[in-house]
């Protein structure tokens, strides 16, 4: 983890900034405090926003010098909620951010504010260079540490709002169970931290998290535009080895963000749909070149069947 490249962010501690000057992540707020590799911003809904530091690119203060106005509206000093008590706590014990992480372990959190690789769900467990979020769409999702630029705590009853707005729109009654599987027959170590609560792999490090995924059908970067997936076949320090059809995707271990394994059902799906594929491209192969021996060009004009093979005739 990089350390601060803002040291004058102590400075505005209490007052309103903007972090990031745009994006997904860009946020207004109050700057609640600063540590070594993270700092904790509050909205002006009452949510606070930590980001790890070493993705902070730009700080915007604002002109009014007014610590208290967030937005459009003005809060009261003397306003203190149990969220305010809760984040002094958080201050006074996370020292950086693997330890702000690891105070969040079984309770539902927010990584990144938006984009392709933004998720939320149950955080099941915190190693030191990634962690693993149990979502109810995509199953147990790995993250490296390095990529998260924020996390925050899920509002729970916002969560259930608008969950409910998703199913009032769409009908989709398998999705959150199908979500919540993985395939306790895999062949990488699992940990089982409670009753109710999806196994996910438990290694030392992310490199180690990778190689025990060998031969496994795995989907990396699922939220982007560099989505790759295919059975994992090698993992070398510095690269891994997808293979997916006739295609060998060569992808930089540094920038895997996400790691997911499929279920075997998945899996079988997956590869019947490319058997399914490769049938027909075959089947499309073969009756080319049925048509190519049964057809015959008498010249420029004349197109008739093959008198050669028809009768038997040899070309000589």
């Amino acid at each position: 983890m990089m350390e601060s490249n803002f040291p004058f962010l102590m400075s505005m501690k209490d007052k309103t900034i903007q972090v990031f000057k745009g994006g997904p992540e860009s946020k207004v707020g109050k700057l609640l405090f600063v540590k070594n590799d993270y700092l904790a911003l509050e909205t002006k809904d009452g949510n606070v926003i930590y980001y790890q530091l070493s993705h902070l690119k730009s700080v915007i203060e604002d002109s009014k010098g007014n610590p208290l106005f967030i937005g459009d509206t003005v809060r009261e000093e003397n306003d203190e909620t149990d969220e305010t008590e809760e984040t002094e706590e958080t201050e006074e014990s996370n020292g950086d951010f693997i330890e702000l992480l690891n105070s969040f372990v079984l309770q539902n959190i927010q990584v990144n504010q938006g984009g392709p690789e933004s998720r939320s769900g149950m955080l099941l467990l915190v190693r030191p260079d990634y962690l693993a979020i149990s979502t109810k769409k995509d199953g147990v999702v790995y993250y490296n540490l390095e990529h998260i630029k924020s996390i925050s705590a899920v509002n729970e009853e916002k969560e259930e709002s608008s969950e409910r707005e998703e199913s009032s729109g769409k009908s989709s009654p398998n999705n959150s169970a199908a979500g919540a599987e993985v395939e306790a027959t895999a062949e990488f170590t699992e940990v089982v931290i409670e009753e109710n609560i999806p196994p996910c792999a438990d290694e030392e490090d992310f490199q180690a998290l990778l190689r025990s995924f060998n031969q496994r059908w795995v989907e990396i970067n699922s939220g982007g535009p560099e989505k790759v997936e295919g059975v994992l076949v090698d993992c070398s320090e510095d690269h891994v080895t997808l293979v997916h059809n006739k295609d060998v995707f060569k992808i930089a271990t540094f920038h895997i963000k996400t790691v997911q394994v499929a279920s075997t059902e998945e899996a079988e799906e997956e590869e019947s749909s490319n058997n399914e594929d490769s049938s027909e491209e075959n089947n499309e192969n073969e009756n080319k070149n049925e048509n190519s021996n049964t057809s015959y060009t008498g010249g420029r004009r004349n197109k008739g069947p093959n008198p050669f093979k028809q009768y038997g005739y040899s070309r000589r």
